[in-house]
């Protein structure tokens, strides 16, 4: 049976499109680490911690960059900012330990000013960490005494529901995201804008960090 249901899952990941198939492995990974959770260490995972686990995945992947990647990876560049305004990118990780957070602010020349992580042993969807993360760094930058903030977010999800709020929604991503709003109201100008994966790169890492190091600010 087992051997079986490998040939089966071979032939399908097989004739995926290369994308697809990269995150049919990843998924599948997943899912053979919760086994193994469960099988030696008696320690089950919920359904969201799976998920969770297979997108903070950060396996050796090689990969051919295609010349589109390489166009978009270009394009990805530092805006200058005017003088008085702060960069935030903030970035959150979900694995079976918990959830992190990581952040760093830039001045208007992309100098870095203060680099922060966050842990949280609470197991949360990737769009909540993403909402508990801005949350967290909105008052790390209040802390800081920040007044001007250009925020970046590589959470889609989160930018829509920041733009187009849904008073009808009672749910917990909705809940932090209301918190968030209120916690901008604390700056004399801030923005929220959407950057794609390179873009908060460095917030990714340093909250990956969190893992080990729980909690720091450095500044």
């Amino acid at each position: 049976m087992r051997n079986q249901t490998v040939y089966v899952a071979f032939r399908i990941v097989r004739d995926m499109p290369h994308l697809r198939m990269l995150a049919s492995i990843h998924i599948l990974w997943a899912i053979w680490f919760a086994r193994n959770q469960w099988v030696f260490e008696r320690h089950k995972l919920s359904f969201i911690q799976i998920l969770g686990k297979e997108e903070s995945f950060q396996g050796p992947t090689i990969l051919t960059q295609t010349r589109d990647q390489r166009v978009a990876e270009e394009q990805i560049r530092w805006r200058p900012l005017e003088g008085f305004w702060t960069k935030l990118n903030f970035d959150a990780s979900v694995k079976a330990e918990g959830t992190v957070h990581g952040l760093i602010t830039r001045d208007h020349e992309g100098l870095p000013l203060a680099a922060a992580i966050n842990f949280m042993q609470v197991g949360l969807s990737p769009k909540e960490a993403e909402a508990s993360c801005f949350r967290w760094a909105l008052t790390v930058a209040k802390h800081l005494c920040l007044q001007h903030i250009e925020a970046e977010t590589d959470c889609y999800q989160l930018l829509i529901h920041w733009k187009h709020k849904k008073l009808e929604d009672r749910s917990y991503f909705h809940g932090v995201v209301e918190d968030c709003l209120a916690l901008s109201s604390a700056f004399q100008s801030f923005t929220l804008k959407f950057t794609k994966r390179l873009g908060t790169k460095v917030a990714h890492e340093l909250a990956c960090l969190a893992f080990n190091f729980h909690e720091k600010i450095l500044d």
